[in-house]
C-alpha cells in the first residue's frame, strides 16, 4: 500500500517537523530490500498549505482509511474502528 501523510503542522521558517517527517519516511524505505527496483508500498509526506481543495478531495476519494492525529493514537483510532464494525454488523 503507499503511505499519504498529509502534513498540517503550521509552515515556519524552520521546517524541522516536514524534515524529519520525509527523513523517517526515507528510512522506513530504505530498510525494505527492493529487488530488481520493484518499488512497492511507497511513503508520501505532502505539506497541507501547498495542497489544493481538490487535490485534498482526491486524496479523501482514494483513501481506504484515514487517520486523523488530533483523534488520538493509532491504536486508539483502531480500537473504536472495530468497536463501531462489531456493533454495526452484529454475529447472528
Amino acid at each position: 500500500v503507499d503511505l499519504v501523510i498529509l502534513n498540517e503542522h503550521a509552515p515556519s521558517y524552520d521546517q524541522g517537523f516536514q524534515v524529519s517527517l520525509e527523513a523517517m519516511a526515507r528510512a522506513s524505505q530504505s530498510g525494505v530490500g527492493h529487488e530488481g527496483g520493484d518499488v512497492r508500498g511507497r511513503i508520501f509526506i505532502l505539506r497541507a498549505d501547498l495542497v489544493s481543495a481538490e487535490e485534498h478531495q482526491a486524496l479523501q476519494t482514494a483513501a481506504r482509511a484515514m487517520l486523523l492525529s488530533r483523534r488520538g493514537t493509532l491504536a486508539e483510532q483502531v480500537l473504536r474502528l472495530t468497536q463501531s464494525e462489531v456493533t454495526a454488523h452484529p454475529l447472528s
